[in-house]
Order: C-alpha cells, then sequence, then structure tokens
C-alpha cells in the first residue's frame, strides 16, 4: 500500500508597506484579517509614519483594532465589497485630521457585521449606504466619532450608545415610507430631509423636537425595560 501525502497550501491573508519609509500600507487578500488586542497588530510600531490604507478586493474581514491609533492617516480609505465584517474597535481613534471611509461601488457589498466600537473617536465621515446586508449597528459603534455617518436604508436596529458622545454633525439614514427602524435606546429626535433620518440628536443631551415631514414610523425600545 503505497500513501501519498499532499500538504494542502492555503492562500491567506497578508500585508506590505509599498513604500521603504512604511508610509502607505497595504492589505492584501484572500480571505479575512487577523484580530489584534489593542497595540498589537504587527504595523503598530511603525504608527508614526503610515499616512494612506490601502484595502484590496478580496479581503473578507478586518481585524479587531487593525488600524487602531494610526494619528498620521490623511488619505481616504474604500473599504472593498469583498468586506463581510469589521471588528472591534478596527478603525477606533484613526487619523488626526477628518478624511472619508466609504464603501466601493465597484460590486454589492457583502458588508453585514459591525462590531461594536468600530469607529470610536475616529476623525471620519463615514459612508456605508452602499452596505445593503448591513441590518444591525453594534453598541458605541460610532461613539465619539468625529465626522458625519450615512447609514444604509437596510439597518433596523441600533444598538445601545452607538452614537454616544457623537462629534459629528449629521448621523443620515435613508428610510423608506412605514419603514420601522428600532433604536435600542433612550430618546431620539430628528428630522426627515430629503428620504433620510437625520438622527443627529439621538442618545444626545438635547433632544429638539421631531419634524414628521413623512408618514414614516419609529420604534422605540428601551433596552432596560
Amino acid at each position: 500500500l503505497i500513501l501519498n501525502l499532499y500538504a494542502k497550501w492555503e492562500a491567506k491573508w497578508s500585508w506590505k508597506f509599498d513604500t521603504e519609509k512604511k508610509k502607505a500600507l497595504r492589505i492584501m487578500g484572500p480571505g479575512p484579517m487577523d484580530d489584534y488586542k489593542t497595540g498589537k497588530a504587527p504595523w503598530y510600531k511603525d504608527a508614526k509614519t503610515i499616512n494612506t490604507i490601502y484595502i484590496e478586493d478580496d479581503v473578507t474581514h478586518i481585524g479587531n483594532y487593525a488600524f487602531q491609533y494610526l494619528k498620521l492617516v490623511t488619505s481616504d480609505i474604500t473599504i472593498p465589497t469583498s468586506v463581510k465584517s469589521i471588528g472591534c474597535c478596527a478603525f477606533s481613534c484613526l487619523s488626526s485630521q477628518v478624511l472619508n471611509i466609504s464603501i466601493a461601488t465597484t460590486a454589492e457589498s457583502q458588508l453585514d457585521s459591525l462590531d461594536q466600537n468600530a469607529f470610536v473617536s475616529a476623525k471620519a465621515h463615514i459612508d456605508l449606504s452602499k452596505s445593503a446586508l448591513l441590518k444591525k449597528i453594534g453598541k458605541d459603534a460610532f461613539s465619539k466619532t468625529q465626522g458625519d455617518v450615512t447609514l444604509p436604508a437596510s439597518i433596523d436596529t441600533i444598538a445601545p450608545n452607538a452614537f454616544s458622545n457623537f462629534k459629528g454633525s449629521h448621523v443620515y439614514i435613508p428610510v423608506p415610507d412605514g419603514k420601522i427602524l428600532t433604536l435600542n435606546g433612550i430618546g431620539y429626535s430628528g428630522e426627515i430631509t430629503n428620504g433620510k433620518a437625520d438622527i443627529a440628536s439621538y442618545l444626545f443631551p438635547k433632544y429638539p423636537k421631531m419634524k414628521n415631514s413623512t408618514a414614516i414610523k419609529f420604534k422605540i425600545v428601551n433596552p432596560y425595560d
């Protein structure tokens, strides 16, 4: 009996710097990035030189704490449509100036999971409007975020404190007529403008009177009941 043994090689994600000065960080697939603890990503020791982040099309998961504390990033970031999940604190405390983070439009976005604290304290305008599979926003996902946030119409649940201490000016959700949006927190206010629900005051200290300009229903859920 002769046994033929074959080692199965499986392609995995990787990363590199595009320049010798380690300014451009490139994340390559295929597959999911590893998850890290705070300050433990392998490029963290070069955080003071990185000013650009590229994420290639076949990456499927952005790891926990992947880009935390990359304060010198100034270039806009495009999340490829292949990404299915964004981990805890993946973009937390990102940049020292407001940049743009958005979903690519090259194909249908696969993003369906946004973990807690994903963008906490990030300085960025964040546009996830092309993420048609995303239904829930995790706890503190945009806490202390310094920039406007646009969410997809598919959202039906916003976790407690998702926008606590929000530092931007607006949070937009396209809301079709008759849609029920579950806000798992205490307090909601905003206005309907151009088909978008502005919830900039959701869970904020002040609650301006809501202006109901369309027949849109909002279901308010107290998580402490």
